[in-house]
């Protein structure tokens, strides 16, 4: 189970049936896995999610659990600060939940208008799949977390205790004349972000390259099963792709959508915004047998997951642990009636 579940169960132990709950954070994309285990799971028939964004005039109920999402960008706008901190500390909240607390909670902001209100609180739960700040941060200690990572899972699955996706590694080839050229490299050698560069028009810079090689990665060119995920791993359908920028989503998009069999699905700008928008185009494109590839930058690297996407392709250079982690666990999770042993990790 997630974080979200997890923390929902728990909750069950010590909130009253009319009881409050806020859960903050400052991916507010997150919140929609929240309300799907809140309105699909039988455990949680007594809860109801608000979103506090769409219901500004909520008033608790009186016979339901109310789980109260609340956005940091909400609580930060200047017009909402004074209610937020009326609202918060006038409302008797049992527990709050931060969520991907790695983020936005070491901002002046957070410590000292936000956090100071969540006081009263007495049950202050911080969820994070990637803690390193707020551990760094030196308010955790042993005597206050519990860590559940990737080598306990996957111990559990082994002692036939739980189900759990594990996750294998791969790195495709690339064409040497692509890593060769001195074009696409700095001092550190080749780089995604400058061979997937696009002009001011939003065309990639290298086209040909650039297309040559995508027919390669979707084994479209007869070539050795060395440089396709496809060919490496037949049985892949759905994959989440983490690009360089939004400029390279668009340009990737209309290149595969013109490869029969394949089918690209932006996740950036105003185009493709939520995942439940991704979870039907999918069952879709699932329905006339075509593979997706959902393209992103920033958008479904934290707190979102489809089921079905079943492995990660890494066509960026981001350096960073922390997104790098968040990223590769996106086609872990587990979808209803389908058996997932494995998914898998391309690293180009």
């Amino acid at each position: 189970f997630g974080k979200n579940f997890t923390y929902l169960a728990d909750c069950l132990d010590y909130v009253p049936y009319n009881g409050n709950i806020l859960v903050l954070t400052n991916r507010p994309k997150v919140f929609s896995s929240l309300k799907k285990d809140i309105e699909s799971h039988s455990w949680f028939q007594g809860m109801n999610f608000v979103s506090l964004k769409d219901k500004k005039d909520w008033i608790p109920s009186e016979d339901k659990i109310d789980v109260v999402a609340v956005s940091k960008q909400l609580w930060d706008n200047k017009n909402n600060r004074e209610w937020m901190k009326s609202l918060v500390e006038g409302t008797n909240f049992h527990s709050v939940m931060i969520d991907e607390a790695h983020t936005g909670t070491e901002t002046d902001r957070f410590t000292s208008d936000i956090s100071p209100s969540l006081s009263s609180i007495s049950f202050r739960v911080w969820c994070s799949g990637t803690p390193f700040k707020n551990i760094a941060s030196g308010r955790f200690t042993k005597g206050n977390c519990f860590f559940y990572d990737y080598i306990d899972q996957q111990r559990d699955k082994r002692e036939g205790l739980i189900k759990a996706v594990s996750l294998r590694t791969y790195i495709p080839y690339m064409d040497p004349s692509i890593l060769n050229d001195p074009r696409f490299s700095d001092e550190e050698g080749f780089k995604l972000g400058k061979f997937l560069g696009v002009d001011r028009e939003g065309k990639f810079i290298h086209e040909g390259y650039v297309k040559s090689w995508i027919l390669n990665l979707l084994g479209q060119n007869g070539v050795k099963s060395k440089y396709s995920p496809y060919l490496i791993k037949s049985s892949i359908r759905h994959t989440i792709a983490l690009c360089p920028g939004v400029g390279s989503i668009k340009a990737l998009t209309e290149i595969i959508n013109e490869i029969p069999g394949f089918y690209a699905i932006p996740a950036t700008a105003n185009e493709v915004t939520d995942m439940e928008e991704v979870n039907e185009i999918i069952s879709q494109k699932d329905t006339e047998g075509i593979r997706t590839i959902t393209l992103t930058c920033a958008r479904f690297v934290e707190g979102s997951t489809e089921p079905r996407w079943d492995s990660a392709f890494l066509l960026s250079d981001t350096k960073g642990l922390e997104k790098y982690l968040q990223f590769i666990f996106r086609p872990t999770s587990l979808p209803k009636g389908i058996e997932k042993e494995e998914a898998y990790i391309f690293d180009f």
